[in-house]
């Protein structure tokens, strides 16, 4: 059982709470830190109540205006090779987008970035396909490592929705609804069969 001594794994922060933390920091009202990284002031609002992703650009912008390292930007202000790894029970799709934010390249642009998810997300699915193709070579399926190359298809599509400005927690519970109304009850062979394109 988890007990709350002084070192139970450290939780994510969230990217909102930082941005809140550092703007209150620098004394700036929302406004003026919105005008600051050229947003508008409804767009920052989103960001820092954790409802919207902001953009490479914008992460960039605020990099620049606020001379703190991307890390601590998205909640990391410790060495985050020397600190445990997170539960998985701890972790909620929004850390995980804030984690896999940290590697993407900032250097391209929001159009570049996109581009890049989708080349990601195709070559691991391509990697995905390649684990089952082996099973008709006489090769059994490694479970581990295609349990990886999941994990890299999950991260192309956190790239997708970061440089979309989407919260990945968003787009999953859409898609949850737009399943509910598919399907109410459950999964059926004659709803699938003639269901409505949406």
């Amino acid at each position: 059982m988890k007990n709350n001594t002084s070192n139970k794994k450290r939780k994510i922060r969230s990217f909102s709470k930082t941005l809140r933390e550092v703007r209150r920091s620098m004394g700036l009202t929302q406004e003026r830190m919105a005008r600051r990284i050229r947003v508008a002031r409804a767009s920052l609002s989103l960001y820092e109540t954790g409802k919207q992703m902001p953009s490479i650009e914008v992460l960039d912008r605020l990099h620049r205006e606020t001379n703190i390292p991307f890390d601590a930007l998205m909640g990391y202000t410790l060495n985050l090779s020397a600190a445990e790894p997170a539960d998985s029970s701890d972790m909620t799709m929004t850390d995980y987008q804030a984690l896999a934010s940290r590697t993407i390249n900032g250097n391209l642009t929001k159009s570049e970035t996109m581009m890049h998810a989708l080349h990601e997300i195709a070559s691991e699915c391509g990697e995905i396909h390649g684990h089952f193709q082996k099973l008709y070579q006489s090769h059994k399926l490694d479970e581990n490592a295609l349990m990886l190359e999941v994990g890299d298809l999950l991260w192309g599509i956190a790239e997708l929705c970061t440089a979309s400005g989407w919260m990945l927690e968003d787009v999953a519970q859409a898609n949850i609804e737009k399943l509910e109304r598919r399907y109410p009850d459950g999964f059926s062979e004659e709803r699938s069969k003639n269901r409505q394109e949406e």
